[in-house]
């Protein structure tokens, strides 16, 4: 089976049939390459995808023959593409997304610097990305926040700050009302979606030059 594999790049699951389905998900340059090493490992008891050993236990416990291979999305690999610190790589983006879809054997759940979750809900890693939306959107993606409040009042504001807290704070000074709110303001980062919504129009940007 494993001859059969692809050798792109991707997200893949071994599962565990026999156990409702438990999955350990993983990522790798090269599908193939990197399952036969798990079963290499995992066949010497010597698989540690995590401290907790999860993926092995269960192995030693349920037997090889309850183990399936599934590629659950093929991904371009981009890690060289982009700075780690301005955008994560598509691979660990999509890792990210399936880890949480289900991953019982994953110990780590966090794949993904919670500022970029944002880029794993836009479904970021499946759109196509040519070089004028990224020097665009690497403009304004790692400064955009949504600030406001979904429970007091329905609309909210697109600014730019360097963190959470700035963006609180400037939309604070901004805006009467939202001030009014005061530490009932809230803010989230937007989706990949609505700063591209934004990218054609000026972005509001209350950041001091610095």
């Amino acid at each position: 089976m494993i001859d059969y594999l692809p050798t792109e790049s991707g997200v893949y699951a071994i599962v565990n049939v026999s156990a409702d389905g438990a999955r350990y998900v993983g990522k790798a340059k090269n599908i193939r390459n990197r399952i036969k090493t798990h079963v290499h490992d995992l066949d010497l008891g010597l698989e540690a995808t995590n401290d907790a050993r999860l993926l092995q236990t269960a192995w030693s416990a349920y037997g090889r023959e309850s183990f399936t291979i599934e590629i659950l999305e093929r991904v371009a690999d981009n890690e060289n593409a982009v700075p780690y610190s301005i955008r994560a790589d598509n691979l660990s983006l999509a890792e990210h997304y399936y880890i949480n879809e289900r991953g019982e054997y994953n110990a780590d759940k966090k794949i993904v610097r919670s500022d970029q979750v944002f880029l794993v809900n836009a479904f970021a890693w499946r759109e196509p990305v040519d070089a004028d939306t990224v020097a665009r959107a690497l403009t304004a993606v790692p400064y955009a926040y949504i600030v406001g409040s979904r429970i007091l009042f329905e609309h909210a504001v697109l600014v730019s700050a360097f963190n959470e807290t700035e963006a609180k704070q400037k939309a604070r000074d901004h805006s009467p009302e939202l001030r009014m709110l005061d530490k009932k303001l809230s803010s989230v980062r937007a989706s990949l979606e609505m700063i591209r919504t934004h990218l054609g129009a000026e972005l509001p940007d209350y950041r001091e030059t610095r």
